[in-house]
């Protein structure tokens, strides 16, 4: 039988070939390649304002919620009131 050809990675999938291949050396600090590294490139103002924009959405948020709440507790308790005016109102009468 015929020996199956020999084929280097890079010739049947490239993406892969590259993965293999160390993009930049390894320092002596532990620091990933420069692929890897994921520096905060983004300004400490921007993320403060990115944070309490998050804060003060999830505070408006969090408000509509307990007030549909309190709407739908309202409406069952004034239902309940009015059953119990009924049905107080039968056993006397």
């Amino acid at each position: 039988p015929a020996a199956p050809p020999n084929r280097s990675l890079s010739g049947t999938c490239p993406s892969f070939a590259a993965l293999l291949t160390p993009s930049a050396p390894h320092s002596d600090r532990g620091e990933y390649p420069e692929v890897m590294n994921e520096s905060s490139s983004r300004p400490l103002g921007r993320t403060i304002v990115a944070g309490l924009i998050l804060l003060i959405a999830a505070w408006v948020l969090l408000h509509f919620v307990i007030g549909i709440v309190t709407a739908i507790a309202s409406v069952l308790v004034v239902v309940l009131a009015i059953v119990a005016v009924v049905w107080a109102l039968r056993v006397l009468l």
